[in-house]
């Protein structure tokens, strides 16, 4: 249902969007993209500290070291 909401609302600002649901796991869900789809850069987008589970994982540096591409973390505020 989210994942929806957020497609509607970036293709209503006419942003060029795809999605798919993936694992649960934050990781896993990155690599099963990768596996069909080209990238030149991961973006994380995430709820601040001390709320996000991702950012106390360190996933953005995981996700770098673990698929040899930049990351970008968006913190957001809900």
């Amino acid at each position: 249902e989210r994942l929806g909401e957020m497609v509607a609302s970036l293709a209503a600002q006419g942003v060029p969007v795809d999605s798919a649901l993936a694992s649960s796991s934050p990781l896993e869900a990155i690599k099963q993209v990768l596996t069909d789809h080209q990238f030149d850069e991961i973006i994380v987008a995430t709820l601040p500290q001390p709320f996000s589970r991702w950012l106390g994982a360190d996933l953005p540096r995981q996700a770098e070291r673990r698929f040899g591409l930049p990351v970008t973390t968006i913190t957001t505020q809900r």
